[in-house]
């Protein structure tokens, strides 16, 4: 390979100011939501076509919530507010219908 060594004189240069501050291109990770340099996250919209997707999303699996209503303990007490609750809603909305309320 070859290197130009060609000379350029002083008077060819233009006299600048590096002044103007030029905003970096970003993209949110459509998983977690943070927000990566283009650079950083070696972002091209032909390798992510259908949205950014960093690389802590892609190797760490989904951790599922501890506290969802499924696993939480059941007791009698809270099966009855329930059916309580559940029933108090169902005969409101059998009244509800057969009156007309909410037409």
């Amino acid at each position: 390979s070859t290197v130009n060594t060609e000379k350029v004189p002083k008077s060819q240069f233009t006299k600048m100011c590096n002044d103007k501050i030029i905003e970096e291109k970003k993209q949110e990770c459509k998983v977690c939501g943070r927000i990566w340099h283009e650079v950083c996250a070696l972002y091209m919209e032909i390798i992510f076509p259908d949205g950014f997707v960093c690389q802590n999303c892609k190797t760490e699996p989904k951790k599922e919530h501890r506290f969802v209503a499924k696993k939480l303990q059941q007791s009698k007490l809270a099966k009855h507010v329930e059916d309580r609750v559940a029933g108090f809603l169902a005969k409101n909305s059998s009244q509800s219908e057969s009156s007309g309320i909410g037409e």
